[in-house]
């Protein structure tokens, strides 16, 4: 009995078809939130990361007005060229001091996102010592590290109440001594 009833279900198209979509359309409609969520995931990590390196790139030029700044301080002839030459280990130190780098990267970030964003939290790495030239160290390392929740709709089984943790880290070189 019941195989003949298996057959005149599978025999009646319109009920074949209703029942498969019954059965697959939560199944597609998860996927389909799954892949929406991972595609927003991917645009904000993204922009996290320009935003890092825009942020990176802004504290490097900040640096190197500042550098610029207290070299001419020092009255360098009018042919010099290099201003790292002319900067003592005070004025090194005094760089790795400055706010002004600080505001730097926070002034390019938040022309690219929302810095008011509880949700994002923003950290600048340099060495706030002396740079000791004759250690045969020539840079400073200016990290931009951008750190955000971002929330999804599917899954929070998989990334929790907080949303998918996304991070963008952007790497800056900058010479504070001369070569």
């Amino acid at each position: 009995m019941s195989l003949d009833y298996l057959r005149r279900f599978t025999c009646d198209n319109k009920a074949t078809t209703t029942a498969l979509v019954a059965l697959w359309l939560p199944v597609l409609t998860l996927l389909l939130a799954a892949l929406v969520d991972v595609g927003l995931v991917m645009v904000h990590k993204e922009r996290l990361t320009n935003a890092a390196e825009f942020g990176a790139q802004a504290g490097g030029v900040a640096i190197g007005d500042i550098v610029i700044e207290k070299a001419e301080a020092h009255n360098p002839p009018d042919d010099a060229t290099d201003p790292l030459l002319y900067l003592t280990d005070e004025d090194r130190a005094a760089i790795m001091n400055d706010s002004r780098v600080r505001a730097a990267v926070d002034s390019i970030i938040s022309k690219n996102l929302d810095v008011s964003d509880p949700l994002l939290h923003v950290t600048v790495v340099y060495p706030n010592n002396t740079i000791d030239c004759t250690n045969g160290v020539r840079s400073v390392e200016l990290k931009v590290i951008m750190e955000k929740h971002f929330p999804v709709i599917f899954p929070t089984f998989v990334w929790g109440e907080e949303g998918a943790p996304l991070t963008g880290v952007a790497v800056q070189m900058v010479p504070l001594c001369p070569s």
